[in-house]
């Protein structure tokens, strides 16, 4: 097996494991915009994954909150 033959299968490998990571961080992030259809590709395993996603996005709604009710506070002082 020639050099250039290795480095193309090793190639190939990597952009599976990387369309194969695509492809689950999509269903992922469709299930955490709540898409929970059999037919989309509900999968048990994916909930933890959900629910850190709502939790960052539930976190960073109030982090916004609370910097803006401290900048109308100190507006006022």
């Amino acid at each position: 097996m020639s050099y250039q033959t290795c480095l193309y299968e090793r190639r190939v490998k990597t952009e599976v494991v990387i369309n194969n990571l695509m492809d689950k961080l999509w269903t992922i992030w469709k299930h955490a915009l709540g898409s929970f259809d059999e037919e989309d590709g509900y999968d048990a395993q994916n909930e933890n994954h959900i629910s850190y996603i709502r939790t960052f996005i539930v976190l960073s709604n109030l982090l916004c909150v609370y910097l803006i009710m401290i900048n109308i506070i100190v507006g006022w002082l």
